[in-house]
């Protein structure tokens, strides 16, 4: 398996062909968590408020904005999940992030990592240019939707999903699939959401045998798939898990 993804990937890379289906793609998460990082409060709330308040009515009074499946109680394995399109219609853009080389990568996932205000200078190294509006309203500009907020879970290795309303003509850019937990306060969940694409990128990577690079060696829960693969296989370290101990100069290639 690692050995077909590693192919796939090294045609995209080398080759510049669309062999990754976007959820798979370092290049388009890297951009996903770089909008999420960029928004504002008040676009935060607009496009993940619903998410945040669900998980707010885990441990709060918050009514939940979906009830749980029928059959489905707390005592079951459930995570909460929304699907994020991006707006990437610019062919230009599109090259760029398929095009990313070490150092660009690094400017713009300091700009994730630290939110130190340098959106321009990381907007540069996407050779995104002019930049005459603020990080809010291009991050804005960069989100097509966002889905409805899903109830996901699984029985034995099968994963279920309830079905959304929102219909589009493509596939989802990023699935966001986070654990029921107290968030915080909105901006500590918007930094949660930074970190859980970030861990879709180590995943990325993982599932091509790859070692995942610097930028991308961060720990906690990804695409629950790779935590069910995490919490299964033998072969692969336990990245979901915040608290392990992880040997990032062992095992992959």
């Amino acid at each position: 398996m690692q050995a077909r993804e590693f192919a796939r990937y090294y045609v995209y890379r080398e080759r510049g062909y669309e062999t990754l289906p976007p959820n798979e793609n370092p290049d388009r998460l890297t951009l996903a968590a770089f909008v999420v990082a960029s928004l504002s409060s008040e676009h935060c709330e607009r496009y993940f408020g619903n998410l945040y308040r669900q998980l707010k009515s885990e441990s709060t009074d918050q009514e939940p904005v979906v009830d749980l499946p029928e059959g489905l109680s707390e005592e079951n394995y459930y995570l909460y999940a929304t699907e994020l399109y991006l707006g990437l219609d610019r062919d230009d853009l599109q090259e760029s992030l398929e095009n990313l080389d070490e150092d660009r990568l690094e400017i713009v996932l300091e700009t994730i990592a630290e939110s130190s205000g340098e959106v321009d200078r990381a907007l540069s190294a996407l050779d995104v240019e002019p930049v005459d509006r603020s990080a809010g309203e291009l991050a804005e500009a960069w989100i097509d939707a966002v889905s409805d907020v899903l109830v996901q879970w699984r029985i034995g290795e099968q994963t279920h999903r309830q079905n959304g309303d929102l219909e589009r003509d493509r596939e989802p850019d990023v699935g966001i699939e986070v654990h029921p937990h107290d968030p915080g306060s909105l901006a500590e969940f918007q930094s949660y959401l930074v970190h859980h694409l970030r861990c879709q990128m180590r995943d990325a990577y993982v599932q091509t045998g790859q070692r995942p690079p610097t930028y991308a060696r961060v720990q906690g829960p990804g695409r629950d798939l790779f935590t069910m693969l995490y919490q299964t296989l033998d072969s692969l370290q336990p990245y979901h898990d915040p608290d392990a101990a992880i040997d990032w100069t062992s095992a992959l290639e």
